[in-house]
């Protein structure tokens, strides 16, 4: 009736590379040297009775860029970061040392939480029920951090009512 999943975790990229578009139609490779990310996940599930499933899990994550001196990237966002800390010119954009920035797409919390409630229809088809939440922290989707590369913290909720028949290998649900 009861799961507990915990697992600790540590990366090293060496010769990590990223590509970024820096121009319409245009990609470049930057050799992104050393990251790392350390974490913990942690899951569980609680049966309490056959027909009730709650779940929930937990990820905390740490990343960041050992080694990223010269990341080029797209000259529009030069405005919003710190002018000492840009420099050089590579195809009409500048670099940027994101040495120490958080990986792109790393949040540092992910928390989900589910429950689904399966009532047997007696025929061995299940009607049932389900809702979710999820939270995930800010994310960057550019090395150097700033802010208009950020999506903020999110809130997701929904849920699901669905029939699955006896000894079949379909269902049909409604979500929202």
């Amino acid at each position: 009736t009861l799961r507990f999943n915990f697992d600790v975790f540590h990366y090293v990229w060496t010769n990590l590379q990223f590509a970024a578009v820096i121009a319409p139609n245009l990609q470049v490779v930057s050799n992104a040297g050393n990251a790392t990310l350390t974490g913990a996940e942690f899951n569980t599930i609680y049966k309490p009775t056959p027909a009730l499933t709650l779940t929930a899990g937990l990820v905390v994550l740490n990343s960041d860029y050992n080694s990223f001196p010269n990341y080029i990237f797209n000259s529009s966002i030069k405005p919003f970061l710190p002018a000492t800390t840009v420099y050089g010119s590579v195809y009409g954009s500048a670099t940027f040392n994101a040495s120490g920035k958080q990986l792109v797409n790393a949040p540092n919390v992910t928390f989900n939480w589910t429950g689904q409630y399966d009532h047997d229809l007696g025929n061995g088809s299940i009607l049932y029920a389900r809702v979710e939440y999820q939270y995930v922290s800010k994310v960057f989707f550019d090395p150097t951090n700033v802010s208009i590369s950020e999506r903020p913290p999110i809130n997701l909720i929904s849920g699901s009512i669905g029939y699955e028949p006896a000894n079949s290998h379909w269902k049909i649900a409604l979500w929202g």
